[in-house]
Formats: C-alpha cells, structure tokens, sequence
C-alpha cells in the first residue's frame, strides 16, 4: 500500500471533546496509539516523506495498532475558539479525545510540540494512558533553555520580541533554503484546512507556548506513572542543549524503530550504550553518567525513579 492510498485508508472525522471538533485519523486494528504531531505540521497528506511528520509512518504503525493521529487545536482542520492555545488546553484535549473514543489507557507518542503535549498529559492526568514517548520534546522543560529566545526569534522577528509577526517569521523562513520548502507546505496545509491566511492565525496561535516555559520543569516528571521514553540528541543543527544527553538504551538493530525516521533515529542511535535486547536499561545506583544540568539539577535518565524501573519501548515487528 503506497502513501496516498493509506490515507484513503485511514478514516479522517470529526469528534466533539473538551468543547471543540477535534479532526482526526484513525487507522489499523489492536493496541490504540495516539500520534501527536509536532509544530507547523498536521496529519495531512502532503507531509508524506518530510521527517518531522508521522504521515509517513502511518502504513507500518497501523500493521500493528490501532493509530488515532489528531490534528491539534488551531492546527490544521480542528478549529480553536478562542485564548491561547497552551500545552495544559492542548493536554486536556487529548485526554477528552481518548475519554471520548472509549480508548483504555492507550500509548501515545509526540514529536517537538506533540512530545510536550503528552509529557504533559502524563503530568496531568497520570491514569490518561500507559506509555509515553517523548520526541524531540525534552530542553523545553527547562526555564532557561535558549528554545525560547529561539522561537521568539523565529515567530517575532527578533530574540527580545513580545509578539508574534507572521511577516517576520516569513521573512525568515524563506531565508533559509532549508526551511523555505517547510514553509511553503505549511501555508498550503494550514490554508486548506481552515480558509486563506490561516498560516498566519497558526503562527500567532503558537506564540505563546512556543515562547514561554511551559510551568513544568524536570521535577515534575515524578509526577509520570506511565513508561515513559524520551529521545534527545544534539548531533543536528537544530539541537538547543548545550550539553550531550546521555543515551539512556540501546536498540537491536533490526528489532526497534522510533517514529518518526529522523535524522537521529535513523542512526538507530549508535553510540556507547548498554546492549538490551528488549527492554530500556536504566543506569545503575551510584552511577555516576549522569550528566549535570545547566542550571545544576540532575537530569532524569527517563522520568521518575519509580517509572523508570517500569520503563519499556514499544516494539515493532522483528
């Protein structure tokens, strides 16, 4: 089945929860698992073949699950009321949504912004589903990660900036030849869900959670119950840590695969690590390749102590 056709496949609908229609795919039989998308992308089509998006992966993950891939709030064909579009409103969408489906404790995985929004489901509502895994969604929980002078600088025009200006961010991103073709789809994705100029509407929507620290630092990953996974790296220009993350596993070559295929899951994360062949390992007591925070706290290898030790990945077929 090519791309174009599992997305005839995949049933894309409308369901009211937590006071909006929430436009939605849903594909595949068995296990439910809940994709998030990242920023400036949707669950639409033309992202087939750009990384950053699930569309896809959409084919393989549906071999094995039950996949519920939403648009989030603003973004492409579900529509936002109105106030600011936060990670809270954006988590407690998705845990309506899930309460809405009947779906029991599925697994949820988000990419950038999507990660954010099901750490902080898992924060919010610790029962909402059974494993997490966190993409590309980590450096934002720190209040002084550089990802918000970054995005400020991106959306307003200037680090310092304290409004969006979608002109500016144009601007920037038809500066760059890498972003340019991004850019471009995202106006046409973003216009063809929700009327002409609504890449603009997008772009104001996303200020102001792109631009502040969410309210969440890495102490609250205590608060996670479910089997958590976080992905972070910073061998990619767009990395903002100014420290290596420690890798916390390893893969089997041919037995594991982390969705999307970016440019650092395609590597399938080859560097010094413990070798586990179906289980993430977690480093032992007393051990001292932890990394120091920036800021000075001790970052957590993958959530809580108390999950960590129930942690696992989602396995794909061998």
């Amino acid at each position: 089945m090519n791309i174009k056709e599992s997305y005839v496949a995949a049933e894309g609908q409308y369901v009211r929860a937590n006071g909006i229609d929430i436009h939605y795919l849903d594909q595949g039989e068995g296990e439910p698992l809940v994709l998030l998308h990242g920023g400036m992308v949707s669950t639409n089509l033309i992202w087939a073949g750009v990384p950053v998006a699930y569309a896809s992966s959409m084919d393989k993950l549906a071999e094995h699950f039950r996949v519920i891939a939403p648009d989030t709030r603003g973004c492409g064909k579900t529509v936002h009321t109105e106030g600011p579009v936060t990670f809270d409103l954006l988590a407690d969408d998705v845990e309506a949504l899930i309460d809405v489906l009947g779906l029991e404790r599925p697994l949820i995985t988000g990419f950038s912004d999507g990660a954010i929004t099901a750490t902080v489901l898992g924060i919010r509502h610790p029962n909402a589903v059974q494993a997490i895994v966190n993409h590309a969604g980590f450096d934002e929980f720190d209040p002084q990660a550089p990802t918000f002078a970054m995005m400020r600088q991106l959306l307003g025009g200037s680090p310092e900036a304290t409004e969006p200006d979608p002109d500016a961010a144009a601007r920037m991103f038809q500066g760059s030849d890498e972003m340019r073709p991004m850019f471009e789809l995202m106006k046409q994705d973003q216009d063809s869900g929700q009327g002409q100029g609504h890449w603009r509407s997008y772009l104001r929507l996303s200020w102001d959670r792109t631009t502040q620290h969410p309210g969440y630092t890495y102490a609250d990953f205590a608060k996670i119950t479910a089997a958590t996974l976080i992905l972070a790296g910073t061998a990619t220009t767009s990395a903002v840590s100014s420290r290596p993350s420690r890798p916390t596993a390893s893969f089997q070559p041919e037995s594991w695969q982390c969705y999307p295929a970016t440019a650092i899951t395609s590597r399938r994360l080859r560097s010094k690590r413990r070798s586990s062949s179906s289980n993430v390992s977690s480093p032992a007591e007393g051990s001292n390749e932890d990394d120091d925070h920036p800021s000075g706290r001790r970052e957590p290898a993958v959530t809580s102590a108390r999950a960590r030790s129930r942690t696992r990945l989602l396995r794909s077929a061998p």
